[in-house]
């Protein structure tokens, strides 16, 4: 399945669902991360872990 159909999907999810609000808006960067690098499957778990830090420390990955 390509990033752009399971994009598409996760719209569509969100409109059907009301989605409470992560610390610090960690969902809205964990979908950048995972959209912009084309991130599947298993490792989309370890970019909700990278957008977790990211937001909780600056950016400790790519420092």
């Amino acid at each position: 399945m390509s990033v752009e159909v399971v994009d598409q999907a996760v719209v569509e999810w969100i409109s059907a669902f009301r989605l409470l609000l992560d610390e610090r808006g960690i969902f809205q960067h964990w979908r950048s991360i995972v959209k912009g690098n084309r991130v599947k499957g298993k490792p989309t778990h370890d970019a909700r872990l990278v957008a977790a830090m990211e937001r909780h420390e600056g950016d400790p990955v790519r420092k």
